[in-house]
């Protein structure tokens, strides 16, 4: 394993965007072991508990709620301040928004979106149908359903147009879908995390078929869910054809899903075992530091 300098980090002024999400939280908690001072501008935290708030990350930098799309409130903040080095986490990753709002963030996901039509037009011609909604709005909607017309797809798409969070966690947990698919592909500028709408479906105990992009098959690999190679339609169309037609299947990947995320991504778990890891990097640090 690479080793930190902690000597290029200790007493840089940082500033930190996204520091309430869970990847700029644990990094905000970093940097600050690592001798840092750290501000950190973003959004408040999409969910209760979370890393920033078990982990007390408020307390630990010079923290500020700010909507970087407001370039004005953005750009009189920053005017009196001076920063080292800038780290931007807040970028909208395609996780949760991909299932709430597929179509705003269907420029980064467009030919994920593309080739799960390719998939269903195949399952047509094989007269194996599914039904799929697609759940979200915005102004890139005509383009799927154009998509959708050329396809002939309008028997067995539904766009159901924004849904809440809330309502989408209560129809997840009510079984309404038999599975949930995210068919990530790689664009030329944005490459799939580890999809928070994934997580939700596994843990409502909704199976889940996706894509070998990112950090997915950390999510999925060893039974947890079905994954294939992303671009690939005809493999698409096949998984979405065995989970239609075995249920004993998706029986099995909700419920291996399920435990994978309770015993390995569970919030409370990851914020514990990172503490852990903080504390004992702290101590290590203390007992090899020398004089400054």
């Amino acid at each position: 394993m690479a080793q930190v300098d902690r000597g290029f980090w200790r007493g840089k002024r940082v500033l930190l965007t996204g520091h309430t999400g869970f990847k700029g939280a644990w990094a905000a908690i970093w940097l600050k072991a690592l001798g840092a001072e750290v501000t950190g501008l973003a959004l408040a935290p999409d969910q209760s508990p979370s890393l920033f708030e078990l982990a007390g990350v408020e307390g630990l930098v010079d923290s500020h709620l700010i909507d970087l799309r407001d370039r004005a409130g953005l750009v009189e903040f920053l005017r009196p301040r001076d920063f080292d080095l800038v780290l931007h986490m807040a970028a909208q990753p395609i996780v949760r928004t991909a299932v709430e709002a597929p179509v705003e963030t269907f420029a980064t996901n467009v030919m994920g979106t593309a080739h799960l039509l390719d998939a269903l037009r195949l399952l047509e011609r094989r007269g194996r149908p599914v039904l799929v909604d697609l759940a979200g709005d915005g102004p890139l909607r005509p383009e799927i359903e154009r998509r959708v017309t050329e396809a002939g797809l309008w028997g067995c798409v539904t766009m159901l147009g924004t849904v809440p969070h809330a309502r989408l966690l209560d129809d997840l947990r009510a079984l309404r879908w038999d599975a949930a698919v995210l068919p990530s592909a790689v664009t030329a500028d944005a490459e799939e995390g580890l999809p928070v709408s994934l997580v939700e479906a596994m843990d409502a105990g909704v199976p889940v078929i996706s894509t070998r992009v990112g950090a997915i098959p950390e999510l999925l690999d060893g039974g947890a869910g079905m994954l294939v190679d992303g671009g690939d339609a005809p493999a698409l169309a096949d998984g979405l054809e065995s989970l239609a037609r075995d249920p004993r299947l998706r029986a099995r990947l909700a419920a291996e899903g399920r435990r994978r995320v309770r015993t390995e991504f569970d919030v409370a778990r990851v914020a514990a075992a990172l503490v852990r890891e903080f504390e004992s990097c702290s101590a290590g640090a203390s007992s090899t530091a020398g004089p400054v």
